[in-house]
C-alpha cells in the first residue's frame, strides 16, 4: 500500500480535478467531454447491451439518461435483476474511450456520512490502470492517469461510472484495483481502494499489509468487492464511500 500511494503524487486529487472529464449537463459524458449524444454510439452500446436490465425511463439516447443496472442474483445469468433508477444528472461519467481494449466495468457508487446518511454534492475523482495494468504507455512524459473521471454524488449520494476492467501491475506488486479520492464539505478528505473479490494476488499477506496501512492512515480505505456479471463484456461492481465529519 506504501508503494502504491508513493507512486502517485499526494497532490494528485488537484490535478484529476483539473484533467478529469467535465461533467456536462446531461448525466452522462463521454471521455471527451462531450454529450452522450454527439459520443461514438460504441459507447452507448456498452451501457444498453444488457437490455432487461434498463431502468424503465425510457430510451437511452432520447432521455438522454444512463442504463441503470442491479447485480443478478445470479452472477452468472442477468435474468430476474432488480431495476434500480440511474443516479441525477451529472453523476454519471465514461472514463474510457469507446475504443479502450477490454471489457467495461459499471461502478455503482454511493457516498453516505457515519450515520449511514446519503451525502449528497461529494465530489468523487476515480482513476485505474487499463487492462495491462498502465495508468500510462510506458516512458509517457505524465503521471496523470490516463483513465479517469470526475462525479458529484446526487441527493441519494450515488453515482455511476463506466471504466475498463483494470489489470494487476505488470510485476504483480498490487491486485486489480480503482481508487477513488472523495472531498465535501464538511468532511474529511476519503481516499478509497476497490480490489475484486476471486482475484489470485489478494493474498493474506496483502490483506494484512492494507488493514496496517489503513491503521496508520484511517482516511485511506481498501476493501474487497464482488463483482457480478451483467452482460457479456460488461461487470457491476457496487462500491460505499463513508465520510467521517471534521
Amino acid at each position: 500500500m506504501t508503494t502504491r500511494r508513493a507512486a502517485l503524487p499526494r497532490a494528485l486529487a488537484a490535478l484529476l480535478a483539473a484533467a478529469a472529464l467535465p461533467v456536462a449537463a446531461a448525466p452522462l459524458v463521454a471521455a471527451a467531454g462531450q454529450p452522450i449524444a454527439a459520443a461514438p454510439l460504441a459507447i452507448a452500446a456498452q451501457l444498453v447491451a444488457a437490455a432487461p436490465l434498463v431502468a424503465a425511463t425510457g430510451p437511452l439516447m432520447a432521455a438522454a439518461r444512463p442504463a441503470a443496472f442491479a447485480p443478478p442474483a445470479d452472477p452468472a445469468s442477468a435474468g430476474g435483476a432488480e431495476r434500480v433508477p440511474p443516479p441525477g444528472p451529472g453523476s454519471t461519467a465514461i472514463m474510457c474511450q469507446a475504443d479502450e481494449p477490454g471489457p467495461r466495468l459499471l461502478i455503482a457508487g454511493q457516498v453516505l456520512d457515519g450515520s449511514g446518511h446519503p451525502v449528497a454534492g461529494a465530489q468523487v475523482v476515480a482513476y485505474n490502470a487499463d487492462a495491462q495494468g498502465l495508468y500510462n504507455p510506458r516512458n509517457s512524459p505524465t503521471r496523470v492517469p490516463r483513465i479517469r473521471g470526475a462525479v458529484t454524488s446526487d441527493t441519494d449520494g450515488k453515482f455511476q461510472l463506466l471504466t475498463v476492467s483494470p489489470g494487476p501491475y505488470p510485476d504483480a506488486s498490487e491486485p486489480a484495483h480503482v481508487h477513488f479520492e472523495v472531498n465535501c464539505p464538511g468532511y474529511r478528505l476519503r481516499y478509497s481502494t476497490i480490489w475484486f473479490a476471486g482475484d489470485p494476488l489478494i493474498t493474506l499477506q496483502r490483506q494484512e499489509r492494507a488493514r496496517r496501512w489503513t491503521a496508520d492512515h484511517p482516511q485511506d480505505v481498501t476493501r474487497v468487492e464482488t463483482p457480478g456479471r451483467i452482460a457479456d463484456g460488461l461487470t457491476l461492481v457496487r462500491h460505499t464511500i463513508v465520510l467521517e465529519e471534521n
